[in-house]
C-alpha cells in the first residue's frame, strides 16, 4: 500500500471514530425480552412513541428523556445512558 493510500485510509478511519464519538451522547434503548414494546419518549421538545422489537436495539433514541412503558414506572435517562428492558422492567447502564 502506498503512503498516500495509507494516509487516506487512516484519515477516513479517524473521521469515522470522531463521528461515532460525537453520536455517543444520545440515549440508546435495548430490548432483551422476547416481546415487542411501545415506548413513549418525552423530552423538552415533546413526546413521541417508538416501537422496539424483541431482541433489538435503538441507537440514539433521544438526547436524554423520560421513557414510559405502560404498566411500569417511567425512567429518566441521561444523554449517554443505555436503557435496557429485561423482564418487562428498565435497567440503566451508564
Amino acid at each position: 500500500m502506498s503512503n498516500a493510500m495509507f494516509t487516506a485510509t487512516a484519515t477516513i478511519a479517524a473521521l469515522g471514530l470522531a463521528l461515532h464519538a460525537g453520536a455517543a451522547s444520545a440515549t440508546d434503548l435495548v430490548n432483551q425480552d422476547e416481546i415487542d414494546y411501545t415506548l413513549t419518549l418525552t423530552d423538552d421538545a415533546g413526546s413521541h412513541t417508538v416501537e422496539i422489537a424483541s431482541a433489538t436495539e435503538i441507537l440514539d433514541a433521544c438526547e436524554g428523556c423520560t421513557i414510559t412503558l405502560e404498566g411500569i414506572d417511567p425512567i429518566t435517562a441521561s444523554a449517554h445512558d443505555v436503557v435496557v428492558i429485561i423482564d418487562g422492567t428498565f435497567t440503566v447502564q451508564e
